[in-house]
């Protein structure tokens, strides 16, 4: 399995505070079966230089250095979860703005309860700067949960999907899972990812998740969310939906 949302490098947002911490993620994740993540810190204003970028990226060789002392077969790439904002494209075409740096692939957030103004302009301008939109968690926002039309709206204008793993094995509220469930058996979801920020309340697990998609739509699907669309974002390849 791929991971492409999570919050792994030490000391630069809300996850692990210390590279030990961040060990104990990662060993967490390849016990699970993950064979590489992408590490996604939060971007939540305006990239005015390259100072975080470069962070970053320090961190991320810190941690290849580390694993490949031990061992561990892993592979780390690095990307953002970029909080909406206007001018989103600026900030996707800087360093950290796309997944593994392919110039195709950025991962958006919304608030959790509610929807910024005029949001679908926004995406449509990323779109028209070469850009494929992948919204992070749209089933844990409390506006598009009650409207779930909405986010099916989406996916025929393009935009992809990636939902919590938590969100399928119960780990969010009720009415994450419901939509989470929906959009994954409907085919308007192309990723499931773990959106991990520790070892205990938010881990770096997709097992469970797995089995559960498996049990709503098969095995082969299941491979589809959980492989093949990470690894063709990380390769900057195309992904469509079936909404597209």
């Amino acid at each position: 399995m791929i991971d492409i949302h999570c919050h792994l490098l030490p000391g630069v947002d809300d996850g692990p505070k210390e590279i030990e911490q961040s060990l104990v993620m990662i060993a967490q994740g390849v016990k699970d079966g993950i064979s590489a993540i992408v590490a996604t810190p939060h971007i939540l204003g305006p990239l005015d230089d390259d100072e975080f970028p470069e962070l970053c990226q320090q961190k991320l060789e810190e941690l290849r250095k580390r694993l490949d002392e031990q061992g561990v077969n892993l592979r780390l790439f690095l990307g953002s979860e970029i909080f909406f904002q206007f001018s989103l494209a600026s900030i996707c075409r800087r360093r950290l703005g796309t997944l593994a740096g392919n110039g195709k692939y950025p991962l958006i957030e919304f608030p959790l309860n509610s929807l910024p103004h005029r949001f679908e302009e926004e995406l449509f301008r990323l779109q028209l700067s070469g850009f494929m939109p992948i919204i992070a968690h749209p089933e844990r926002n409390m506006m598009l949960a009650r409207d779930v039309k909405k986010l099916f709206e989406l996916s025929r204008r393009g935009i992809l999907f990636q939902v919590n793993a938590r969100s399928l094995t119960g780990g969010h509220r009720k009415a994450a899972k419901k939509v989470a469930e929906r959009l994954v058996a409907e085919g308007a979801a192309q990723f499931v990812a773990s959106d991990a920020h520790n070892s205990v309340s938010r881990p770096l697990t997709l097992s469970q998740a797995r089995r559960a998609v498996e049990k709503l739509v098969g095995a082969e699907t299941a491979e589809e969310l959980f492989y093949l669309n990470p690894q063709r974002a990380i390769q900057g390849e195309n992904i469509s939906s079936l909404y597209y």
